[in-house]
């Protein structure tokens, strides 16, 4: 077992400050697109034949030049595929971003029926209030995690600190030797609290924070990239190893014979 990775967990809260940055990004893309939607105008739908089939409710025309179609694919374009992450993370052309946000209803409506009926342009701002709302409730989730990363960082620091001191602080006889001992137990029961912590909080994300499509779990998807994809477990595993590494090596001395400078009473003079 190798010693524990003292850049892990630094990595993870960089790895969560830019997953952070870049869904606010989109927050505040899709309250500007839902801005740009509100002053767009609709227009009236076509009428229909009495002989064709009833249109959705989001259509009203094959015309896919409209002012108001073209207009709310130009701001989505403006702001939600300009982020700044847009081509590392996506990299969608339009049609399949709108999909992937709004629904086919929507993006047939947009881009093949083509005219802003009212019913269209509701639609719209639904999707994009929802599609907001969803990155609102990850920037949550992402800053729980983070509180939950740097406290679990923080007690880990303070056993690893306790840890090196008893593994430099000389144990000349028995007695000394035992009170190491029950303060490494101490710390294992730590680790083992750390532990438990977390899961806990990984237990309690899901029905905390309804975690969007495509991210069934929370380290998975933010950590797939790291040495470790759970890294504060990885880390108390590790930390916990150090720990039983040295008091089975105090064991071993306390079990050993006494050396005669250990025998009570002896003196070097």
């Amino acid at each position: 077992m190798t010693d524990p990775d003292p850049d892990r967990l630094a990595t993870a809260e960089r790895i969560l400050r830019r997953e952070r940055r870049r869904t606010v990004d989109e927050r505040e893309a899709f309250d500007a697109l839902r801005a740009a939607v509100r002053d767009t105008p609709t227009e009236r739908a076509q009428s229909v034949p009495p002989e064709s089939p009833a249109p959705s409710v989001l259509s009203g025309a094959t015309n896919t030049g409209s002012n108001g179609a073209t207009a709310v694919r130009r701001a989505y374009e403006r702001t939600v595929m300009a982020v700044p992450h847009y081509e590392e993370e996506y990299g969608d052309a339009l049609r399949e971003s709108l999909e992937a946000e709004f629904g086919t209803e929507v993006v047939v409506g947009l881009t093949d029926l083509g005219r802003l009926t009212p019913g269209l342009k509701r639609a719209v701002l639904d999707a994009a209030g929802t599609a907001r709302a969803e990155r609102d409730r990850f920037v949550e989730a992402l800053d729980a995690e983070a509180d939950s990363l740097r406290g679990s960082e923080t007690r880990l620091a303070v056993i690893r600190d306790e840890l090196g001191t008893l593994a430099d602080e000389p144990t000349p006889d028995f007695g000394a030797r035992d009170a190491v001992r029950a303060r490494l137990g101490v710390l294992a029961g730590d680790c083992d609290a750390v532990a438990d912590d977390r899961q806990a909080t990984l237990r309690e994300w899901d029905d905390r924070f309804d975690p969007p499509a495509g991210v069934p779990d929370l380290p998975r998807y933010l950590y797939a990239d790291l040495d470790a994809t759970y890294p504060v477990l990885a880390t108390v595993a590790e930390v916990g190893e150090r720990v039983t590494r040295l008091r089975r090596c105090v064991e071993r001395e306390m079990a050993a014979p006494p050396r005669a400078d250990d025998a009570p009473g002896t003196s070097s003079d």
